[in-house]
């Protein structure tokens, strides 16, 4: 009986260990299944958050595309903007090599035209002394002219007097011959 007593003690001791094995199996269980729920729970917030990630993903892959579109016509405007503007430079040099060209020419022939001027202004100005001289020539002409006027003017007057005393002395001498031949 003894040895039944301890069989049965040992058993109810292993039977109580057992239990307390149990106990906390089941606790062990209890808290694993806690944590499956909760794991469980966040695989679905996880698996939400994966599915709304994935929506965002897709949603800017659709913005990259269009932001790729956007930026390639951007681009392709901006290349055609830049071949105008060096389209538009060329021909700018070429304007303002053209607007050289003709200044250049332009300077020349002011250079020339001055020199001209400057040759017309001598030449003016000889011209203007000739005519002064020839003016002041023609003042003295017109003196000389003058005078000499009043000298033939003072001469046919000196004529005339000459001519009317010829005149007398002739008819004098006619009268002198009349009575020469008369006596």
């Amino acid at each position: 009986m003894d040895e039944l007593t301890q069989t049965s003690e040992e058993q109810k001791d292993a039977f109580s260990a057992l239990e307390e094995d149990h106990q906390l199996s089941l606790e062990t269980i209890s808290r694993l299944e806690t944590r499956v729920s909760q794991r469980d729970a966040e695989v679905a917030t996880l698996s939400s958050r994966a599915s709304q990630l994935e929506r965002e993903s897709e949603e800017l892959r659709g913005a990259i595309g269009r932001l790729e579109k956007e930026r390639g016509r951007e681009v392709d405007e901006q290349s055609r903007e830049l071949s105008e503007l060096v389209v538009r430079e060329s021909e700018s040099r070429r304007q303002l090599e053209s607007l050289v060209s003709e200044k250049a020419e332009s300077e020349i022939l002011v250079n020339t035209l001055q020199n001209r001027v400057a040759s017309l202004d001598e030449e003016v100005g000889k011209l203007r002394r000739q005519v002064h001289e020839l003016q002041q020539e023609s003042a003295t002409r017109e003196v000389t002219v003058t005078q000499l006027n009043k000298w033939r003017e003072q001469d046919k007057e000196d004529i005339k007097g000459l001519n009317i005393a010829l005149d007398s002395k002739q008819q004098e001498l006619e009268l002198v011959r009349r009575f020469s031949s008369n006596p």
